[in-house]
């Protein structure tokens, strides 16, 4: 989804929003409908063919298939939300507020689905909820509450209406912390409420015409898929189209919102590209899957970087990787930005904060950035977060063989590994990585305020330090480590790490002069 830029937002914050009232004495025209029975529309986007996510179109520059066509950068999109005809009392006596609610389900097929609108290239930018409200008997007072995907915005100042008058009310515009809370509730509802006079006063109002206003945008950057002009993505479907010409290179436009339910499928193949973020955040990513087949298997934004690809500057935020097998056993990848890392390739200012990763397979290398890295990796970040596995588990990579970590840091944050009983397998977990294996350069990093578990079979051999659990013809240099340990063992032989730097040694291995 794309960030709105939410212009209201300080003035929700110290008084609610914004309130437009027109002394009105003409009456609407009555219209026999039934509820969310009317969509007008200023100008409907043009029909567009989505983006072809598993089967290229032949079009070079296939991304602008996820783009609406034409040149109108916005439409506003208006739907009745109470019947044309019918009046809703909303009333004050002996204290008591009798309250006029609605609300509507943003996926029903009666009402616009920002699915759709995504799909089509569109997003939305604001929300306008626009009433009449009439006073009978004597003066009163009317306020709208607005709750927007679950989340409740500031109340609407009261508003004077005259005895026998009637009013157009209308809310502002909704912009930036509307994406905040997207896909986190589905509805949008409206509370209108009254509250004037005291004891023994009857305040009488009637509420007819509710409507909701959407204004859609549509993009005007698309880029052309060069280094210097990247294709633009403002979208989840437009990310996933990443899939269709892995050689390009590719711009977030704005912070993306998933739907914290589906489950994401990573773009497939090896992806050589540069990838920016540009410093945005994906909110509710989610992979939540069980494989039943498969002998490797790499989870994440991407399966596989290429030698020539890069990743940089994208965060996750709020996100969710649980991954678990049914009757195979396969070698499994897995971490937030790729499964698996070549080498030659770059994954640069990377970071997951509140997210946590869980594989359980009985073989897996388990990063919350990389879960495999044959590549660099640089000021990459885990805080607040967590990492579960079996195998080899890493704060940042689960295994780095060959490659260069520099200038990264987990920070509050846990590691927790379940060590198995195959004497095939080596069992490792470390602040930043699990594995370590002929790396050309592990330079300032750090660990802080973190927690590592472990717990084991009868016989595994498991090792744990708080920077890497086996450390094998690698050195270290320029680091800080701060952690706590929880173990539980019940290996009758094991490796440990003690509050050590690595849990396990072999080959040659370098410190810094002192440790």
């Amino acid at each position: 989804m794309n960030k709105l830029v939410f212009l209201t937002l300080p003035l929700l914050l110290i008084g609610g929003m914004t309130l437009t009232n027109k002394t009105s004495n003409t009456e609407t025209k009555a219209v026999d409908i039934n509820n969310i029975a009317e969509v007008k529309e200023t100008e409907a986007p043009e029909m567009v063919r989505k983006p072809a996510m598993l089967n290229r179109s032949g079009n070079d520059t296939f991304l602008s298939e996820a783009y609406p066509t034409g040149t109108t950068g916005t439409y506003t999109s208006t739907h009745l939300v109470s019947t044309l005809n019918t009046e809703y009392k909303v009333a004050h006596y002996w204290d008591t507020v009798v309250k006029y609610n609605k609300s509507v389900d943003m996926y029903d097929d009666n009402f616009p689905s920002l699915i759709a609108q995504e799909q089509n290239g569109y997003s939305l930018i604001g929300v306008k909820i626009k009433f009449k409200a009439r006073a009978t008997k004597s003066n009163t007072k009317l306020r709208t509450k607005v709750t927007f995907c679950g989340f409740e915005y500031d109340p609407t100042p009261y508003t004077d209406i005259p005895k026998n008058n009637t009013i157009d009310v209308e809310t502002g515009i909704f912009e930036d912390d509307l994406y905040e809370v997207m896909y986190k509730d589905s509805s949008l509802s409206i509370q209108i409420e009254s509250n004037s006079g005291g004891v023994f006063t009857e305040k009488v109002a009637y509420i007819k015409n509710v409507q909701f206003e959407f204004t859609f945008r549509k993009p005007t950057n698309i880029g052309s898929g060069t280094f210097d002009d990247p294709y633009m993505i403002y979208n989840h479907y437009q990310l996933k189209a990443v899939e269709n010409e892995m050689d390009a290179n590719y711009k977030v436009a704005n912070d993306i919102y998933f739907d914290n339910v589906t489950s994401w499928s990573p773009i497939q193949g090896v992806f050589n590209g540069c990838f920016n973020g540009g410093n945005h955040y994906f909110r509710n990513f989610n992979i939540h899957e069980q494989y039943t087949s498969g002998e490797t298997i790499n989870v994440g934004l991407f399966e596989t970087l290429g030698t020539d690809g890069a990743i940089e500057h994208l965060n996750f935020v709020n996100s969710e990787i649980y991954i678990t097998v049914w009757n195979i056993n396969p070698t499994i990848y897995a971490g937030f930005v790729a499964g698996k890392q070549n080498s030659d390739s770059y994954v640069i200012n990377c970071g997951v904060i509140d997210c946590y990763i869980s594989v359980a397979s009985p073989i897996s290398y388990v990063g919350s950035i990389v879960g495999y890295s044959l590549g660099e990796i640089h000021s990459c970040d885990m805080r607040d977060s967590g990492a579960y596995g079996r195998n080899v588990l890493g704060g940042i990579v689960g295994m780095s063989d060959g490659g260069i970590i520099a200038y990264s840091s987990v920070n509050h944050s846990f590691i927790e590994l379940e060590a198995g009983a195959n004497f095939d397998l080596t069992y490792c977990a470390g602040g930043i990585a699990g594995y370590m294996l002929n790396c050309r350069n592990i330079e300032r990093i750090n660990v802080t305020g973190s927690d590592f578990i472990c717990h084991g079979e009868i016989i595994c051999n498991p090792a744990m330090g708080y920077i890497v659990g086996f450390l094998n013809n690698t050195g270290l240099s320029s680091f800080t480590v701060n952690g706590n340990t929880h173990n539980d063992w019940h290996s009758l032989y094991f490796f440990t790490f003690a509050g050590g730097l690595a849990g396990r040694t072999a080959g040659t291995c370098a410190f810094p002069v002192g440790y």
